[in-house]
């Protein structure tokens, strides 16, 4: 496996570092409040994940340690990784679970690393907030990306309410889901390895270190 396979949550991780150029998080008139602290949420969240981006001369070990904290609280883990393995989360011992989790999370740090260091000033606008028309239980988010060469594109990002928190799911890049995409590779590694979670675990350690 590349890191070809971790690239669309990368992505994700670099639209989080657009976030200063988001118009203020205020409640729009024909917004729910639990939207409004959806789209207030997101908000906070990538204007935090922008100073990462554009503080390129702090030691790595910084970077990283922001990185993770971002990652953590903004998104699922848990959840992320039973999408991204379907059927194979169920027959996982939970040690074989945690040890996913684990190195799943330092393989996004990883790629995130070098993803923010590739940021130029591109910045997304957020054209509506709501409940996601798949899962009313979800908030959908969607997010028109604009980079700096002038080309645009959609964004919808999933989130879930956690407690008093929110944390987001799936983000759907133009029509593609990147839970599904990371499915569908890590799925191929696993099948590769003789049905064992293990080779997929052990392709991104090797990735992550």
């Amino acid at each position: 496996m590349t890191t070809k396979s971790l690239t669309p949550w990368g992505v994700v991780l670099l639209l989080l570092a657009l976030g200063l150029a988001l118009p203020p998080a205020a409640l729009a008139a024909d917004e729910e409040p639990m939207s409004g602290k959806a789209r207030t949420f997101l908000a906070s969240l990538g204007e935090r994940a922008i100073h990462v981006a554009q503080d390129k001369a702090a030691p790595k070990a910084d970077r990283e340690t922001r990185i993770r904290a971002l990652l953590r609280e903004g998104f699922d883990l848990d959840i992320i990784s039973r999408l991204v393995l379907g059927k194979h989360w169920r027959k996982m011992s939970d040690s074989q679970r945690d040890e996913f989790v684990g190195v799943f999370e330092n393989a996004m740090v990883q790629q995130s690393l070098t993803i923010f260091g590739g940021y130029t000033n591109e910045t997304f606008d957020i054209t509506s907030v709501g409940p996601d028309p798949t899962n009313p239980k979800l908030i959908a988010i969607t997010t028109n990306i604009k980079r700096s060469n002038g080309a645009t594109a959609k964004v919808d990002w999933r989130l879930r309410k956690r407690g008093q928190d929110y944390k987001i799911i799936d983000i759907v890049a133009e029509g593609v889901s990147m839970a599904l995409t990371l499915r569908q590779e890590y799925g191929a590694v696993i099948e590769r390895s003789g049905g064992k979670v293990d080779g997929l675990i052990e392709e991104l350690r090797k990735t992550a270190a």
